[in-house]
């Protein structure tokens, strides 16, 4: 799960150990953004520069994703090992719901989570709510 204190182990400038401790992923010129909310000290969600989309247009990115590129089983097995690491949320037993590259877990009683992707399928962005279900 990803803590206040791995945060700040970014903050302490070693940022390449950072995101292969989170990620798995390897520092290649690539931004990490963090948000921490800060009455609870818990990470709110987390953003990679590197993958962000590049669609041109509205209309592009509209045409890219009118079919859900996952399954709901897919999305729950690509995005499960992110979501465990930085928010300690398992998605086993998770409802899906996809709108265009936006996919958002939900569990009764448990915390909401979501996941958008790019056009390769790449997540560059999760996050946690206060919603539960």
């Amino acid at each position: 799960m990803l803590t206040v204190d791995k945060v700040r182990l970014a903050q302490q400038g070693d940022c390449e150990a950072f995101i292969r401790l989170v990620t798995g992923m390897e520092l290649n010129k690539e931004d990490l953004f963090v948000w921490v909310e800060a009455k609870t000290n818990e990470v709110e969600s987390a953003q990679w520069g590197k993958e962000e989309q590049t669609f041109g247009s509205a209309e592009e990115k509209e045409k890219k994703f009118k079919k859900p590129m996952y399954t709901d089983e897919e999305a729950i097995t690509t995005m499960n090992p992110l979501m465990k690491k930085i928010f300690g949320v398992d998605l086993t037993g998770y409802q899906v719901e996809v709108d265009k590259d936006w996919y958002k877990f939900s569990k009764k009683g448990s915390p909401t989570v979501s996941g958008v992707i790019n056009e390769k399928g790449k997540v560059f962005l999760v996050f946690q709510s206060t919603e539960t279900k």
